[in-house]
């Protein structure tokens, strides 16, 4: 038997290890081989030797096993004798940095996750972390009438989440029971869903936003006619909680949940938490209720809203992606990609500031 495992790095959000699974799932079905998910290493506090994937999701219609495959050639070669190691284990072991800000994506595709586009793979197990390896699986999702003949990349990944995977009785008890206290007697149609990320991580790799660009965005829907009625709000930082009730009322609908100090991510665990099976639950519960609205705003970097988007099908046109502000900085950059005699006429005019 032949196998793909797929790895995710505790210090990536659940959002990130969902389009690793969507790609491990495209793959595993084109190729037939028996799936494993290994996210083991204590997301959200929970502990480090639970594989949380199994009390998550079931997988449907392609093989799939809950054991680590025993022993077989392995690719990449940096994981031979090492299955039984969490990525984050792996990376430590070798010294490679996995910081959001120092992270070598290119380094480590190379070395940790094997190459979905390479011919037929003879070996007995593949491993994977990552999910930048998608595009090249379309055209065999297409030929198998997993997805539709004409469709986007987000749509396509859609799909396969919803042909090949399903919630375990227990979070789809937990998301039913509470997004019905949200959807307040409204149509899912009427409902705006937005993300907003607030941690001193996110600001540090990608940029801040303003809290304005959200509320402009929210405001070009919320004047749509026949647009929609209620806001919910998924964040991580309960300051931001505090000034979408302030500025929109009692319009907006959010979870009640646990908090960390702002500026840190809910996934990484830590000591002070009461109850870390519910703040996972609370995390899957944002997320999939920010799909079934229709319509959302969120970060153009978040993979966590990006899921939303993803399995939710939610038309591009009932999207807006915020971007982080731009500075003095970013402005620069983009004049000196101005052609020269674009330039020479900019640097007249603001007086040699531009160089």
């Amino acid at each position: 038997m032949k196998y793909l495992v797929t790895k995710i790095s505790m210090t990536m959000g659940l959002g990130d290890g969902i389009l690793s699974l969507i790609q491990a799932l495209a793959y595993a079905h084109i190729t037939g081989r028996t799936l494993h998910v290994d996210w083991r290493g204590g997301w959200y506090g929970m502990p480090l030797e639970e594989n949380l994937f199994d009390r998550i999701f079931d997988v449907k219609g392609v093989g799939y096993s809950s054991e680590l495959p025993g022993a077989g050639a392995v690719v990449p070669p940096a994981w031979n004798g090492r299955l039984m190691k969490t990525f984050t284990e792996r990376m430590e072991e070798d010294g490679f940095d996995p910081s959001p800000a120092r992270f070598d994506r290119k380094e480590a595709l190379r070395r940790y996750s094997a190459d979905l586009g390479a011919p037929s793979h003879a070996e007995e197990i593949l491993i994977t972390w990552d999910h930048y390896q998608f595009d090249g699986l379309v055209p065999h999702l297409r030929e198998s009438g997993v997805i539709p003949g004409s469709c986007t990349k987000f749509e396509a990944m859609g799909h396969v989440f919803e042909k090949f995977i399903q919630l375990k009785p227990e979070p789809r008890r937990y998301l039913e029971e509470h997004w019905e206290s949200v959807l307040a007697e409204k149509e899912e149609s009427r409902m705006l869903g937005v993300h907003v990320r607030e941690t001193d991580e996110s600001f540090a790799v990608y940029g801040a936003i303003s809290r304005k660009r959200y509320f402009s965005a929210i405001d070009r829907f919320l004047r749509r006619k026949g647009g929609p009625e209620l806001i919910f709000l998924a964040t991580d930082n309960q300051d931001v909680q505090r000034a979408f009730h302030e500025y929109y009322g009692e319009i907006v609908r959010s979870k009640q949940k646990w908090f960390d100090e702002p500026g840190q991510p809910l996934h990484m665990g830590t000591a002070s938490r009461s109850n870390n099976w519910a703040n996972l639950l609370d995390a899957l519960f944002e997320m999939y209720a920010l799909s079934r609205c229709g319509y959302l705003v969120r970060r153009r970097e978040s993979s966590f809203s990006r899921v939303s988007e993803i399995i939710g099908l939610t038309p591009a046109d009932r999207v807006a992606l915020i971007s982080r502000d731009q500075t003095f900085g970013d402005f620069v950059q983009r004049a000196r990609k101005l052609p020269r005699r674009t330039l020479r006429a900019l640097r007249k005019g603001t007086n040699g500031l531009v160089s």
